[in-house]
Order: structure tokens, then C-alpha cells, then sequence
């Protein structure tokens, strides 16, 4: 079971280890899963290492556990264990590239990964809102053979939530560049802004 500890928010995550021998912060960036422009960090433990929390000892899975991630189908419908690499830049659109697919009616599934509150301040008519820690409650309303676009605020959020989505067999993932702010500056200019 997926726990959302590893996609928490745009801002650095820190994580606890129980040995001093394992840095205490590992970037994607360093890991070449993420642009270095993003600040996202992995938690790196094994997967039977308790998280802390209020008190309660939590187990946690870790992001690069080997026996997590998505297995894929053949033309056979038989499982592959081949997952080619996310490569972060083949899973990003710009905010042209996606008011060109919503003025052509193109089949996207568009999702907001935001917080309902956020939502609340500004919001693309054509998003359903998915906050990005519900994401593994709402896998299976997705629908796997259209492209999917994620959105947040600044699109960090977004892509750790397609990096998620890719780990779990949906190769049609995208995330929109600079989210939803970028929309507003470039596209809605009468949009909310925060």
C-alpha cells in the first residue's frame, strides 16, 4: 500500500534515518529523475523503516523500493518488468501546448493536484481536482489510454505526481510546466493569482 509521505508539497521534504552512514537529503535531481530546477526530495529508506508521526510508529514504504512501480503489459496483455526510465522532460507540456489541445477538444483527462483550498482561489473550468496525497484513493478513476495533464501552482507538485502515475503503469502522463500560475500569466490573464 502507498503511502503519500513522498509527495507531500513543492517544498523540500526532510526525512529521518537511523543511520548516519545514509545522507540525510537526497535530491531527484541527483538521482537524474527530476530537472534540477525542482527541489522534490525522495525518501530514501528501506521500505520497512518506521516514519515517526504525532507519536505513532508508521511504516512507510521508500519511493525506490525495488518491489514497488508498474509493471507493464505486452501486446499479450502478459506483464513486462521492462518500465523505461521517467525522463522528466518527455513528461511536461507547455501552457500553449495545452490551451492548443483544449481549443482542439482533444481527449485529456486535465487533473488539478492541488489542495481544495487552493483550488478555491483559482481553478481551470476543464481540471478535476485530485489533491496529489489523494492520488492512490483515485488511481482507478483515471483512464490509462488517454493522456493525462496534472497541474498544480508552479508544477512541482504536478510532476512528482506524474513521476507516481508513470511508477504505476500510466506512460500518457504529463505535467503542465510552471502550473497554473504559468496559465495565468500567459494564457488567463484575468485569472487569480497567489
Amino acid at each position: 500500500m502507498f503511502t503519500p509521505y513522498s509527495l507531500q508539497t513543492d517544498s523540500v521534504i526532510q526525512t529521518r534515518f537511523q543511520s548516519q552512514s545514509i545522507p540525510k537529503r537526497l535530491t531527484l535531481s541527483s538521482l537524474g529523475v527530476m530537472p534540477s530546477s525542482l527541489l522534490g526530495v525522495m525518501d530514501i529508506r528501506p521500505a520497512s523503516t518506521p516514519l515517526k508521526h504525532s507519536g505513532a510508529s508508521v511504516p512507510v514504504p521508500s519511493v525506490l523500493d525495488p518491489n514497488r512501480g508498474a509493471k507493464l503489459k505486452t501486446a499479450d496483455n502478459t506483464p513486462s518488468d521492462a518500465l523505461p526510465p521517467f525522463q522528466p522532460e518527455k513528461h511536461e507540456i507547455s501552457v500553449h501546448e495545452l490551451k492548443q489541445k483544449l481549443d482542439q477538444g482533444e481527449p485529456i483527462q486535465l487533473i488539478d493536484v492541488r489542495e481544495p483550498m487552493e483550488h478555491q482561489i483559482v481553478c481551470l473550468d476543464e481540471a478535476q481536482l485530485i489533491p496529489m496525497n489523494d492520488l492512490p484513493q483515485h488511481i482507478e478513476q483515471l483512464d490509462s489510454s488517454r493522456e493525462i495533464i496534472l497541474h498544480c501552482h508552479h508544477g512541482m507538485r504536478s510532476m512528482q505526481a506524474a513521476y507516481y502515475l508513470y511508477q504505476n503503469g500510466f506512460q500518457k502522463v504529463k505535467s503542465l510546466s510552471g502550473g497554473i500560475d504559468q496559465w495565468a500569466i500567459e494564457i488567463a490573464p484575468t485569472l487569480n493569482r497567489y
